[in-house]
């Protein structure tokens, strides 16, 4: 069984997100793989679900989405038979990713999605943000043993308590809760991300972003917050998607992982020594210079010598030892001094 705590390792976690993006067409999804494998991910996730999974089939008000939503006028079932993976893709959509170095695994949505995911033996399972406050579902999930990562994206104190409590008694400590913003796409100055903070010291569970935005931002600054554990939506390009607005496309989600792993790389090293990119600046530090002509014995002052840039003489730490010595050679005006000098 798959150990989350293990699997991180301590360092960037990134799945990619299929979703709706492969527009029901199987070789889409597998070239969303692809891309997930080529731009360096951990792992591929899926949606798992048939639309009675989610919905009831009606086209009342309650059940129509409105003009701020992003699938105005779909009713919710019409717009999860567009959206659904179908069950028989799963276990072939699985072998491939494994076979490109990628875990994959599914949000689950009920019971009759997690009976069948267990039939071809699925090794990990997301909740969904909308689902974080079905008790019931996490229960039965995480009653499984198998690790879970939770997305708390809308969710109310009361539910991320409720919900953290059932995956620590089943799961004890084999789980992970993803900072979210349910709004797509998510826009920066409501993300929230303190909450990384809190989920890390206050509640003591691993954490990362479900990052719905169109940018880097509160990903990086989960990270520098201690999260890990990201999940990105990818598509195969800008065409008719029903998730395009917040997802990334190739070139996209290659620089969000570049990005990710170095600072995160950058974090943790916290020696102070010029970097290879600096090496052709390093010269522009300051040495001490003559600033006028010395002859053979002459002392070095103030008068005669200066702390300049570049910084091919002696080290500005060696002036006061420098000053009042006798210079043992003639020297230039704006000549470098050396160690041998003096």
């Amino acid at each position: 069984m798959i150990n989350l705590e293990k699997l991180i390792d301590n360092k960037p976690f990134i799945i990619a997100e299929v979703s709706a993006n492969h527009k029901q067409d199987l070789k889409i999804a597998k070239k969303l793989i692809d891309l997930a494998s080529e731009a360096g991910a951990n792992a591929v996730k899926f949606q798992t679900f048939r639309p009675d999974s989610l919905t009831l089939k009606s086209n009342t008000e309650d059940f129509v989405l409105g003009d701020e939503s992003n699938w105005s006028g779909y009713s919710l079932y019409e717009l999860y038979e567009q959206a659904a993976t179908p069950y028989e893709w799963h276990e072939e959509l699985f072998n491939y990713a494994k076979s490109k170095n990628l875990i994959p695994f599914t949000s689950v949505f009920s019971i009759t999605d997690l009976e069948f995911l267990e039939s071809i033996d699925c090794e990990i399972y997301k909740i969904a943000s909308y689902e974080a406050n079905d008790i019931q579902l996490i229960e039965e999930v995480s009653k499984i043993g198998k690790p879970v990562i939770m997305s708390v994206g809308g969710c109310t104190e009361i539910e991320v308590v409720e919900s953290i409590n059932i995956l620590k008694k089943n799961l004890i400590d084999n789980f992970v809760v993803l900072n979210c913003l349910s709004a797509y796409p998510a826009p920066l100055d409501e993300f929230s991300v303190g909450r990384t903070k809190r989920l890390i010291n206050e509640f003591n569970v691993k954490t990362g972003l479900s990052d719905h935005s169109n940018n880097h931002y509160a990903a990086l600054a989960t990270l520098t917050l201690g999260g890990l554990v990201f999940e990105k939506h990818i598509m195969v390009d800008e065409g008719d998607s029903l998730d395009k607005d917040f997802s990334a496309t190739k070139d996209e989600f290659s620089d969000y992982i570049r990005t990710i792993n170095s600072l995160f790389t950058s974090l943790n090293e916290n020696l102070f020594e010029p970097k290879k990119s600096e090496t052709p600046n390093v010269i522009l530090k300051r040495s001490i210079f003559t600033t006028k002509e010395i002859k053979k014995g002459e002392t070095f002052t103030l008068e005669n010598t200066r702390s300049v840039r570049p910084a091919t003489g002696l080290h500005p730490h060696r002036y006061k030892e420098l000053l009042g010595s006798k210079s043992k050679t003639d020297l230039n005006k704006n000549s470098p001094i050396s160690e041998e000098d003096f």
